[in-house]
């Protein structure tokens, strides 16, 4: 069976969609703060 690049493509979106679902569930608070100082060492 040949699987196209699209189905392939969209398996591993769906599976990192569900991935960063998971964690924003989790952790959402945390997920904002780190990207918050990441930003604060530009200034």
């Amino acid at each position: 069976m040949m699987i196209s690049a699209l189905e392939i493509g969209f398996g591993l979106s769906a599976t990192l969609m569900a991935l960063v679902f998971a964690l924003s569930l989790q952790r959402p608070k945390r997920v904002r703060v780190r990207a918050r100082r990441d930003n604060a060492p530009r200034d």
